[in-house]
């Protein structure tokens, strides 16, 4: 439930059923030894902050069936590298922003992402990778604001620069 591991500084994997649907807010909120996150076939929710100040994970397998990850759901990890499946629809504010996040995937399948997503201050993002047209990012998604970040959105069809203010 609702903050149920919050804290714990001892977890360092969790082993999830198959069977969960979603994990809810706080519920593994600043578990600071954990180091991956696996979530099963058939998952579809992250909630907000659920593994928000997870610093010491550095690896994230999201399976085809999720389809939201909730504001600071997946925030303040240590992956480099972060790729959402194809059939991804929501991502909200600071989402999947990590301290060491390079690389970023993103499927043709988001209806929304927060123009927030990846606001957090100073990190090291150089290419946002998008599986889907210019166009269809304009007329699906919104263009993110920068903060103190610029990258680029790599398109099928050509790239899109996010720039500081």
């Amino acid at each position: 439930g609702e903050g149920a591991f919050q804290n714990c500084s001892s977890l360092r994997e969790v082993n999830f059923p198959s069977g969960l649907k979603s994990i809810q807010k706080n519920a593994f909120l600043s578990c600071s030894s954990l180091q991956k996150i696996i979530f099963p076939e058939g998952f579809e929710s992250v909630g907000n902050s659920a593994f928000s100040g997870c610093v010491n994970v550095t690896e994230i397998v999201i399976p085809s069936t999720l389809k939201k990850i909730d504001k600071h759901g997946l925030s303040y990890h240590s992956c480099e590298v972060i790729t959402l499946p194809e059939g991804v629809e929501y991502l909200g504010t600071d989402a999947v922003t990590g301290s060491k996040l390079r690389f970023l995937y993103l499927p043709r399948s988001l209806t929304y992402i927060d123009h927030n997503f990846l606001y957090t201050d100073e990190l090291p993002i150089e290419s946002v990778y998008y599986n889907g047209t210019k166009e269809e990012y304009a007329i699906n998604l919104v263009v993110p604001q920068a903060g103190k970040n610029e990258y680029t959105i790599i398109c099928t069809d050509g790239i899109i620069e996010i720039k500081k203010p």
